[in-house]
């Protein structure tokens, strides 16, 4: 099961994504763009939607948790403190956590949220203001309409079904969400060394790299770079 913040600003493709997501897989969706940012009671809104979505998994991380399912929180979250929020409740109910940002340029978005009628349009000093202060984490999956990749991202990601007790244990944290950590600090340091990403390729590597770590074929101190190495021997 994997929680994902769908970020970006208004008008750039975020609700377009998240239809094409549930198209591929089960979905849960959790949208937090029905108040306008410019609101007075926004601050309280977003309380209320985060409450929301960690009763939801209050209720039902222990029957979702190892299934082949995303719930997805739709929202602007230009700060990364908006985010931190989302994953820290996935790590607290023990699933995957993936940030997307959606790539489209200002204008685009201008022009696009131009065409909206109220109350889907905001105003445009808005989202130039959101454009100036978005902060991008470099963990992000900055998603540019490739859905085949982003789906085999999502796809590989381990199912964590805790607790359990078939992975070792490291300096007294869960061995699954370790796992879970170290796969996605290698994958952002490969995004970043390389212009083209492979999906399917990093997809199968990610599950030969968990299967050898459930049979302690690899120490906790070699496996990111371990997993970089062979995604550069993959793909030359």
């Amino acid at each position: 099961m994997t929680l994902i913040c769908l970020y970006g600003l208004p008008a750039s493709g975020k609700t377009t994504l998240v239809r094409r997501i549930s198209e591929r897989i089960s979905t849960n969706v959790f949208s937090f763009d029905l108040l306008p940012i410019e609101s007075t009671i926004y601050a309280e809104y977003r309380k209320k939607c985060e409450q929301e979505v960690r009763h939801y998994l209050e209720l039902h991380s222990e029957t979702i948790r190892g299934k082949k399912a995303v719930v997805i929180v739709d929202d602007v979250c230009y700060l990364r403190s908006m985010r931190r929020v989302f994953h820290r409740m996935a790590n607290k109910f023990g699933l995957n956590f993936v940030s997307i940002c959606v790539s489209c340029s200002l204008a685009d978005c201008l022009t696009r949220n131009a065409k909206r009628r109220s109350p889907q349009q905001v105003e445009e000093q808005t989202i130039r203001r959101l454009n100036e202060a978005l902060e991008i984490s470099d963990d992000s999956w900055i998603y540019n309409e490739n859905l085949d990749d982003l789906m085999n991202y999502v796809n590989s990601l381990p199912l964590l079904d805790l607790p359990t007790t078939d992975l070792p244990s490291h300096d007294g944290q869960n061995s699954v969400c370790d796992v879970d950590m170290i796969s996605r600090e290698a994958v952002a340091k490969i995004r970043l060394s390389f212009e083209s990403f492979d999906g399917r390729t990093m997809s199968q590597l990610r599950k030969e790299f968990v299967a050898e770590f459930k049979k302690k074929k690899i120490t906790f101190e070699d496996a990111s770079d371990l997993l970089l190495e062979r995604y550069k021997l993959k793909v030359g």
